[in-house]
């Protein structure tokens, strides 16, 4: 049976892995002069889920690590991809944020 928990992990490692390619494929083609991944793709991937995956590749790459406001961005996005994972994994605080949400469209 697929959990809700299940389908998070796969998620996680399919954002993240998507970003950490693509922030390594720009380094590469920085390095020589070529076609670069743009800002939005990467911020966007991260965005989606896959902002850890962002940041070890900044950090393993060393790409994009004093770039503002690339840097600040990718660190805001890990905070809030950690906070969906929690929402998205532990009932209660799911249950909750559904609530919320419920009574936000009403």
């Amino acid at each position: 049976m697929i959990t809700p928990f299940v389908v998070v992990v796969i998620w996680f490692q399919i954002t993240c892995s998507v970003c950490a390619l693509l922030m390594a494929w720009d380094k590469r083609c920085a390095q020589r002069h070529s076609w670069r991944v743009s800002e939005n793709t990467l911020l966007t991937w991260a965005f989606l889920g896959g902002a850890l995956g962002g940041k070890y590749a900044q950090w393993v790459c060393r790409h994009k690590t004093s770039k503002e406001p690339f840097r600040s961005s990718l660190n805001a996005l890990v905070c809030w991809n950690t906070i969906l994972y929690l929402v998205a994994i532990v009932p209660p605080l799911r249950e909750r944020a559904l609530f919320v949400l419920g009574n936000l469209l009403l």
